[in-house]
C-alpha cells in the first residue's frame, strides 16, 4: 500500500519486469509484474490518493526489446513489451493520462496527475494500456487498486480494518510432457 505523505503527494516507482509469481499450493507462472522496491507484486501496489493532493508515478520499462506480431490486422498481439499507464474513475488531464504514450523496454515515462479538490472518494484502478498489448499485461497482473481517500471520517468508521479485493481471471492449462 502506497500512501500519500504530507503534503497530500502519493509518490511511486513501478517497475515493469519479468517475474515468477507462487501462489502456495496452487500455482507458479512467469508473467510481466509492477516491481516496488525490487519485489514483484501481483497484482500492483494499492495507491492511496488525497482530493486535491497529486499522484506522482514513475514507470520504468525493464522489459527487452518489443516482441513484434507481424499480423495484418489492427487487433492483433503486438509490441508486447512496450507499456504505460492508465487510470479509471479519475477527473484529471486526458492528456496526462494518456493511453497513447508508449513506455518501450528501456526507457521510462513520469505521470503526474493533479487531484481536484472536490474529487469525491472512492475505489478506482489503475492498468498498463498500451494497444496490442493491454490483454496479455492486464490479465498477467499489470493492474492495481487506486483509492481516493475519503476525508474526515468520523474516527469509529476511520478505524475500521478494511481489504481491497480485485479480481483477475488468468487461465492455466496443464503442463505436458514432451516425451508422450
Amino acid at each position: 500500500v502506497i500512501t500519500p505523505d504530507a503534503n497530500g503527494i502519493t509518490t511511486v516507482t513501478l517497475t515493469v519486469d519479468a517475474a515468477r509469481i507462487t501462489v502456495a499450493g496452487a500455482v507458479s507462472f512467469n508473467t510481466r509484474a509492477y516491481h516496488v522496491g525490487g519485489v514483484a507484486q501481483f497484482p500492483g501496489p494499492t495507491l492511496h490518493i488525497k482530493a486535491g493532493g497529486t499522484l506522482k508515478v514513475t514507470l520504468i520499462n525493464n522489459l527487452g526489446d518489443d516482441i513484434e506480431n507481424k499480423a495484418p490486422t489492427h487487433n492483433a498481439f503486438r509490441h508486447l513489451n512496450t507499456t504505460n499507464l492508465h487510470t479509471h474513475g479519475l477527473h484529471v488531464d486526458p492528456f496526462i493520462d494518456s493511453v497513447f504514450v508508449q513506455v518501450k523496454g528501456g526507457s521510462r515515462a513520469e505521470y503526474i496527475l493533479p487531484i481536484p479538490a472536490g474529487h469525491a472518494p472512492g475505489v478506482h484502478w489503475y492498468h498498463a494500456h498500451s494497444h496490442g498489448a493491454t490483454t496479455m499485461q492486464v490479465t498477467g497482473g499489470l493492474f492495481g487498486a487506486l483509492i481516493v481517500d475519503t476525508p474526515d471520517l468520523p474516527s469509529d468508521l476511520a478505524n475500521l480494518m478494511s481489504h481491497v479485493v480485485m479480481v483477475n481471471s488468468i487461465s492455466f492449462t496443464p503442463e505436458t510432457d514432451p516425451k508422450t
